[in-house]
């Protein structure tokens, strides 16, 4: 007697009712069949030496053309090759981007790198003297001004292991008594109070209560002009010092310049290290680390 069971899976079959493997074929033109499509040639290993300088970069660059050897004394070429003799007929190289929205590998991989270059100038280390560990440091936020209301996530009081899983409880967003005249609603008609106690990840953290009060414009210039800012308020800083060294009775260090020639400059300096970050809201704002350092006459 014939078996009755389906030996290919119906476009309509329900449950378990087929002995026919359901798994999905993996085509080539897919991620995951150009993957698998790969491993099968004999070149593999070859092919991940080729392309480790991109490491994990999702959007790696491709590079193509020839590749001179030019001997530096004389300018001879001592060796070519071309890229079409390599594997894919290029050579990748990670995209360096910082936004790990855009390639988690190489944001990682810059996080790292600015944790090293930031812990070496506060201790010494990589061409830094060790010295520097005893030299006063600060460390500070500069944020951006308010722009309007937006939906946010406030604990006062932690008892999480982790800021960054911190699953302890909200308060309510923006509650305002009844009594209060900034309750109810905005000129525009939306609410101006957020009962809502907001979660870690919520997509309306940053979110105006209101497009039409929020004031996107100075945002915007914000933004634009925030390493500017950043430049200004150094500067500032720096003739600050200078003044404060002036009263104290400190006398300017001369010092050669790579030209040769001699200039006088203010005893001490920042020596500052930032790093912009874009909060919830879409505002630029910089966490940086300053240090003050003196200047050795020369």
């Amino acid at each position: 007697m014939a078996s009755t069971l389906e030996l290919t899976p119906r476009a309509s079959a329900r449950g378990v009712g087929s002995n026919a493997d359901t798994t999905p074929p993996v085509y080539a033109y897919t991620a995951a069949g150009s993957a698998f499509e790969r491993t099968t040639r004999p070149d593999y290993y070859g092919w991940l030496d080729h392309v480790r300088a991109a490491a994990g970069c999702t959007r790696p660059i491709r590079l193509a053309g020839q590749l001179l050897t030019v001997e530096q004394s004389t300018g001879r070429v001592v060796d070519q090759r071309h890229t079409d003799g390599m594997p894919d007929a290029a050579i990748y190289t990670a995209c360096g981007n910082r936004r790990a929205t855009v390639c988690p590998s190489c944001a990682h991989t810059y996080q790292r790198d600015a944790y090293q270059l930031l812990r070496a100038g506060l201790v010494g280390g990589k061409g830094v003297p060790e010295t520097v560990a005893a030299h006063p440091a600060v460390f500070a936020t500069f944020t951006a001004p308010s722009f309007g209301t937006v939906h946010a996530r406030v604990v006062k009081r932690h008892t999480c292991a982790s800021r960054k899983r911190c699953d302890c409880r909200a308060e309510p967003c923006h509650a305002r008594r009844a009594t209060d005249p900034a309750a109810g609603l905005c000129p525009h008609g939306r609410p101006a109070v957020c009962w809502a106690r907001h979660e870690t990840g919520d997509a309306v953290l940053g979110r105006p209560l209101c497009l039409g009060c929020y004031d996107h414009d100075h945002q915007a210039v914000w933004n634009l002009f925030s390493g500017e800012l950043w430049h200004r308020t150094k500067q500032a800083a720096e003739r600050w010092l200078a003044k404060l060294a002036r009263r104290r009775g400190i006398p300017r260090v001369a010092v050669i310049t790579a030209s040769g020639k001699t200039r006088t400059v203010a005893p001490v300096r920042l020596s500052p290290g930032k790093v912009a970050e874009l909060q919830a809201r879409g505002a630029v704002h910089f966490h940086a680390i300053a240090r003050l350092d003196g200047v050795h006459p020369t």
